[in-house]
């Protein structure tokens, strides 16, 4: 049985974003004609059961098996941006703040500084309370982002300090 994929109703789907490690991602492609089917089809375009089955896999992943994933990706590539963000953010869910935030510091004062890493500090701390603190992440993140020409995170950065109030 054949299903025209433009009928298909958009699915969140926890795609593999990068050698095995969750991500969230969203899959419905723009077919218009039979002929851009057929592209689809030749180009081998991942199934939407496929998609489920990784869904699947990432779901049963458990915090400490991604975790792990992520660290034995980081012996192969300790200086990969993302995977050291990725652990931050694991040890973050699992509820290990201190270093969470550790690992986030170290990628805000590397050369050039991660913009996303200022952002996510600020929130762990503005949840802990540390409200100065996270005051203090996001205005170094917002002047990080404008030098790097990233006026979006700039932008959120400066609604979030808006929301926490001036001191």
């Amino acid at each position: 049985m054949t299903v025209a994929i433009e009928n298909l109703p958009r699915l969140p789907i926890q795609g593999l974003v990068r050698n095995g490690i969750c991500g969230h991602n969203a899959f419905r492609p723009r077919v218009r004609t039979s002929q851009d089917l057929g592209l689809i089809e030749r180009l081998r375009v991942p199934t939407v059961q496929h998609l489920l089955d990784s869904q699947r896999k990432c779901y049963l992943m458990s915090g400490s098996s991604r975790r792990q994933k992520i660290q034995e990706m980081l012996q192969q590539e300790p200086d990969d941006v993302f995977l050291r963000y990725s652990l931050a953010m694991e040890f973050s869910n699992e509820g290990r703040t201190e270093e969470s935030l550790a690992l986030l510091q170290k990628l805000c004062e590397q050369a050039p500084p991660y913009v996303p890493a200022y952002f996510r500090s600020a929130q762990i701390l503005a949840d802990n309370d540390s409200i100065e603190q996270s005051r203090d992440f996001l205005r170094r993140g917002i002047e990080a982002a404008r030098d790097q020409g990233d006026l979006h995170a700039a932008a959120e950065m400066g609604e979030m300090l808006s929301d926490l109030g001036s001191s």
